[in-house]
């Protein structure tokens, strides 16, 4: 059984390296605001270019409409330029009308569930509350439930990242021990 002195020191060390890695991350994030800040003016011109560069081609081939008779479309500089027939673009005021008139015109549910997208998922936190012998009755198991290791800081946005990135290292290490 190790000393509580041996807890404590062992604590320090990996404060001492979460720290280190949260002052790491917090640089990292700081620069990534400065680079932002600096390029962003640079990409809002390019992408006002692009439009505009777009909007002239589309001009060009509208008035070349002939040119794309068969085939109706061609790639030049790894562009694909040409005429498709349209999808048609959808709009509504508001879904719950549609959904409204969808069920209205569509009683059956099997049919509803063509146009209405519907996603059911089971709610873990509610079924946390549940009696061990309801959860055993869904089919659900429970583990972890017993003692276990808690090492959690309290955080702020930075550390919620650092534990992530943690968190994904760990995974990988043991992926590559469960591989070999």
């Amino acid at each position: 059984m190790a000393s509580l002195a041996l807890v404590e020191q062992k604590t320090q060390e990996y404060a001492a390296s979460r720290q280190n890695l949260n002052d790491l991350v917090y640089l990292l994030n700081e620069k990534i605001v400065i680079l932002k800040e600096e390029h962003l003016p640079g990409i809002r011109e390019a992408v006002a270019e692009t439009a505009n560069k777009k909007e002239a081609l589309s001009a060009v081939l509208e008035e070349s409409k002939g040119l794309f008779v068969k085939p109706k479309t061609m790639i030049i500089m790894g562009i694909k330029i040409g005429f498709a027939k349209g999808k048609g673009k959808l709009s509504w005021d508001t879904p719950e009308m549609v959904l409204k008139r969808i069920k209205a015109l569509f009683t059956e549910p099997k049919e509803q569930s063509l146009y209405i997208k519907t996603k059911e998922t089971p709610i873990k936190k509610t079924l946390q509350d549940l009696p061990a012998g309801t959860l055993k009755k869904l089919g659900i198991t429970v583990s972890d439930v017993g003692e276990v290791v808690v090492i959690s800081p309290t955080d702020n946005e930075i550390d919620k990242l650092v534990d992530a990135l943690l968190n994904n290292a760990t995974a990988t290490a043991e992926e590559m021990e469960d591989a070999a």
